[in-house]
């Protein structure tokens, strides 16, 4: 889901931006798929655990 956010948004909004030698959609698309999998992971530990406690 970050990857496909970052790349739209990269290809309308953000077609100068720059991160490690990509430009525009691939680059916003690499960093949406990174920021994606971080916060994922982060709510299904959450999830996970609440889970866990309430049975």
């Amino acid at each position: 889901m970050g990857l496909l956010l970052g790349a739209l948004f990269g290809g309308n909004f953000a077609t100068d931006f720059e991160s490690g030698g990509l430009r525009g959609y691939e680059a916003t698309g690499r960093l949406g798929l990174l920021l994606g999998a971080a916060l994922g992971s982060v709510l299904g530990a959450a999830s996970a655990r609440a889970r866990g406690r309430g049975g």
